[in-house]
Parts: C-alpha cells; sequence; structure tokens
C-alpha cells in the first residue's frame, strides 16, 4: 500500500463515518483518533533525513556510498603533469656557508661528496597600519592604542546614555561621566 492510496482509504472512512448516523458518538470519536494516529504514522514512514530533521546517520533506508566512480589512478599528481613550484633565484639575498666541525665526527676515513644547494624562502609579513577607521588612520602602535582606549571610553559612555560629545566634551575637561564617578564611590 503506497502513501496516496493510503490517505484516498483514511479519507473514503471518515466521509463514511460523517455520513453514518447509528454509530455512537464515543465510537465515532475513537475511530477519528485512530484514523488520526494512522495518518501520522503514515507520514512518518515516508520521512528521511531528506525531507525531515533526522540525522543521515539514523535513517536506516539512506543509499550510502558515493555514486563517483573510479578512475583507477593512484591518488596525487599524475605523470606529466605540470606541477607548480618556487623555483631557485640566482642572486639570494642572503647565502649562508655551513661549515662542519670534523673533531666532533664520529671517527672513520671520510671524503669529498660535495654539496647540496638549498634555499629557503622566508615571507615577512609587516604590517603598516595597525587598524582603519574610517574617520581616522592610526600610523604607529602608540597611535592605535590611544585611537582603541578612545573607542572604548566612548562605546562604554554610548552604553550609559552619554552622548559622545558630551564624552569628549568631559574627557577634555579632566572629568568623567557621572556613572564612572558612581562605580568609584560603590568599590
Amino acid at each position: 500500500m503506497n502513501q496516496t492510496s493510503a490517505n484516498s482509504t483514511i479519507k473514503k472512512v471518515e466521509e463514511l463515518l460523517e455520513q453514518e448516523k447509528t454509530i455512537s458518538p464515543a465510537l465515532k470519536l475513537a475511530i477519528k483518533v485512530l484514523l488520526e494516529f494512522m495518518t501520522l504514522l503514515m507520514g512518518s514512514l515516508n520521512k528521511n533525513s531528506r525531507n525531515s530533521s533526522k540525522p543521515p546517520a539514523d535513517d536506516k533506508n539512506r543509499v550510502r556510498g558515493s555514486n563517483r566512480q573510479k578512475s583507477g589512478k593512484k591518488p596525487g599528481g599524475q605523470n606529466g603533469h605540470v606541477g607548480t613550484n618556487l623555483k631557485k633565484t640566482d642572486n639570494p639575498d642572503k647565502i649562508e656557508h655551513i661549515m662542519i666541525d670534523k673533531s666532533q665526527l664520529p671517527k672513520g676515513k671520510y671524503q669529498d661528496a660535495g654539496y647540496e644547494s638549498r634555499q629557503v624562502f622566508d615571507i615577512t609579513i609587516s604590517i603598516d597600519t595597525i587598524c582603519k577607521n574610517p574617520r581616522s588612520i592610526c600610523w604607529s602602535k602608540d597611535g592605535a592604542y590611544m585611537f582603541c582606549r578612545i573607542r572604548s571610553y566612548l562605546s562604554t559612555c554610548r552604553k550609559n546614555n552619554v552622548g559622545a560629545t558630551e564624552a569628549l566634551r568631559l574627557l577634555f575637561n579632566k572629568q568623567m561621566p557621572s556613572f564612572i564617578t558612581e562605580i568609584k564611590k560603590n568599590k
């Protein structure tokens, strides 16, 4: 029995139940409750992880696996693949010669096997601008520190219903807003 035939059967039973006049109201109500229960059960049977909040791990009828066809190739770069990497430069900024202290080596006969040349690319990241704001730009650490302190002060004032203009006026007059003086008194 599929979903549509079950739903149509339930609807037919409900229609017949409404037409029937000889059944007691208690029996009618019990049958309606059973029909509603059947409707809920039928609805839950058709739910899966795609059309409900059921997690995929709990969905027993879920199709598992991938539709992807295996290519038969090994993972990674394939033969003939042109890779990209950093090339050695002809004129490096700094050349460091590493000398070996032969007295620190275990005793034995050693012969010169040549040398191996490697190049290290150090990427230096520097921050010229500490903080940017559409209204102000800080070009030094001290300027950024002061900007952040003033911004924090203004934010705290705004949260305590003191406007920015009033807060700056008090600051330049070496005064504190009333909420700060109240906090100091309560401590």
